[in-house]
């Protein structure tokens, strides 16, 4: 059994899109027949990466094929699949956009579901909860699994998620524009992430977890949650533990807590960068404190957190003086830019040498949401083409795997 941070578990979703439209392309299935000849495949084994379904036939998950050592070893894994995948997308005329959603695609444009595989789970979805809008079919993601080998480190390596969680759209929000529009929401993925399952509210609770003290605790939480969809489930096909929508939830399949609420960025370089970032952060205030420490933050008092930090604003940022703490920050109003610096040095020892120039990048230039916006702003001219120009240039970083910088490319 691996132990708390001794490896990682990454999976990173991406588009499959026109080049030149960038209009969504419901071919992943297609992909996969031609790169194993194999009808009605699920995945393909790429070696360290292997690549996945998702929900939608237009979506395509790069994975770890088993957990890995948290090191830069991953970046260049995922670079090398990336890189391979595009290629063969090329071949059918389309390419991999990032981001964590599509800026024009529309709640009313065809989605088509994917139809092989664990089909049932998503027809019931489907059914349920209306997976055709943007929460579902048009939100794309990195999860950041967490091992953990005992009850203990469960407990603990929770506590400490809990508290990370809140600063993550600081750094990895990707999601400012939705339908060619934008507000002043920087994660919007977010947005939809928590009313997507509005039906049935206790799946996805207040998205930041509740705290929890044992096993038992966190398996009645569950229970509570199958009790709830039972009604329009009486087939229990969805009564498993990944019913679960919080922020973070327990896979106990696995012996891991996954992270859901980073945004999947330009590149899988940014991908990787900011997971291990964020996996970094997480080990530190779990050395850094006890369990029983970081529990005393409540949810509400997290959430509020959270709330503020995934949307823009040039004012200062007042967040709870207990939480700032945690991160040795004893300035409770902060611009942006500067609770990013303070959240960076908190951890920069840890980080390796390329973890560390590229979360300097986002702290000097800010998360890609805030760069996506500044550079359709530079262009000064209607705003729908100005969109689909600087999508465009997101686009070309997956194949020259650079930093996108507004103003560029």
């Amino acid at each position: 059994m691996i132990g708390a941070f001794e490896a990682a578990g990454i999976e990173i979703e991406y588009m499959v899109v026109n080049p030149s439209t960038l209009k969504i392309e419901s071919r992943v299935d297609e992909l996969f027949l031609n790169m194993t000849g194999i009808d009605e495949s699920d995945e393909v084994n790429l070696g360290p990466i292997t690549l996945c379904n998702e929900l939608c036939s237009h979506v395509l998950e790069f994975k770890c094929s088993n957990p890995e050592a948290p090191n830069e070893n991953l970046i260049e894994e995922f670079k090398k699949a990336f890189l391979h995948v595009n290629q063969q997308l090329k071949k059918m005329d389309c390419v991999l956009l990032g981001g964590g959603m599509h800026p024009f695609l529309k709640e009313s444009d065809p989605i088509r579901l994917w139809p092989y595989g664990q089909k049932d789970i998503y027809e019931l979805y489907d059914k349920i909860f209306g997976c055709k809008g943007h929460g579902w079919s048009n939100v794309q993601s990195i999860h950041i699994n967490f091992p953990f080998s005992s009850e203990k480190e469960l407990i603990h390596v929770h506590a400490a998620i809990r508290v990370v969680l809140p600063f993550i759209p600081l750094f990895a929000a990707s999601s400012p524009i939705v339908e060619s529009k934008h507000t002043e929401v920087l994660d919007r993925r977010l947005h939809f992430y928590e009313k997507n399952q509005a039906r049935i509210p206790q799946i996805s609770g207040k998205v930041i977890p509740e705290p929890i003290s044992s096993e038992a605790e966190y398996h009645a939480l569950l229970e509570s949650l199958y009790t709830a969809i039972s009604p329009f489930d009486p087939e229990r096909i969805l009564q498993e533990e990944w019913l679960n929508s919080r922020g973070a939830i327990v896979r106990f399949d696995r012996n891991a807590i996954e992270i859901r609420v980073m945004d999947t960025q330009e590149n899988p370089i940014q991908d990787v960068t900011l997971a291990l970032f964020f996996f970094k952060l997480v080990e530190k205030v779990t050395v850094s404190y006890s369990a029983e420490k970081l529990l005393q933050l409540d949810i509400d008092q997290l959430k509020k957190s959270f709330d503020v930090l995934h949307i823009s604003s040039d004012q200062n940022i007042e967040l709870n003086k207990s939480l700032l703490q945690v991160f040795g920050i004893e300035k409770f109003s902060l611009s942006r830019q500067n609770l990013r610096q303070e959240i960076f040095n908190f951890v920069k020892s840890n980080l390796g040498k390329q973890t560390q120039e590229n979360i300097n990048n986002i702290c000097v230039h800010g998360c890609l949401a805030e760069r996506i916006l500044q550079d359709i702003q530079l262009q000064n001219i209607l705003e729908e083409q100005a969109i689909l120009n600087t999508y465009k240039k997101v686009q070309t970083c997956v194949e020259s795997m650079i930093f996108f910088k507004p103003g560029t490319l």
